[in-house]
């Protein structure tokens, strides 16, 4: 489980809880990691996510994503093609995943998270949920009553109309 700057391992089903490092403290030249999602495909492969933040903590400098491969005993980070803050991701399956995030990102990848692809959201509003029912169908949720749907994996995406206009 993550709890933005620590990440934490169980190996008895949730009974005992101890702090992991996935992460050398100079590994972001100056930056902090903070952690928002993680996931698991299998009992090997997982991922988390979140972002590189300033020294201060206000300033967004870079995506973060981690992969391991297994079970967690070490990570490695994956380059993604954006710079914003990401919030949350939903495998299906062992190979397909999207993440989510600010000003609208969607990224997927179909090979358990080596390589990640931008998807176009169409809206510039941040993306907090995101979930598939399978290959093809999934929405993601994010501010001001934003609600997207996609039937084909992620390759074009819908505003679901709401009348919803929350913050």
């Amino acid at each position: 489980l993550v709890a933005g700057r620590k990440l934490f391992i169980t190996s008895d089903g949730g009974n005992r809880w101890q702090e992991t490092q996935i992460y050398g403290s100079t590994d972001f030249r100056g930056g902090i990691p903070e952690l928002l999602s993680i996931r698991f495909a299998d009992k090997k492969r997982g991922l988390a996510i979140g972002s590189v933040l300033s020294k201060d903590g206000e300033v967004v400098l870079d995506s973060l994503v981690m992969r391991t491969e297994d079970g967690g005993d070490t990570w490695q980070r994956v380059a993604v093609p954006v710079r914003a803050e990401l919030f949350h991701l939903d495998y299906n399956g062992s190979s397909r995943a999207w993440i989510v995030g600010d000003k609208g990102t969607i990224l997927a990848t179909t090979d358990s998270g080596k390589t990640w692809q931008p998807q176009r959201s169409g809206t510039d509003r941040a993306l907090f949920n995101v979930d598939f029912r399978d290959d093809s169908e999934g929405y993601a949720v994010g501010g001001r009553g934003t609600i997207l749907r996609t039937e084909n994996g992620g390759a074009t995406w819908q505003k679901v109309p709401t009348s919803f206009q929350g913050t």
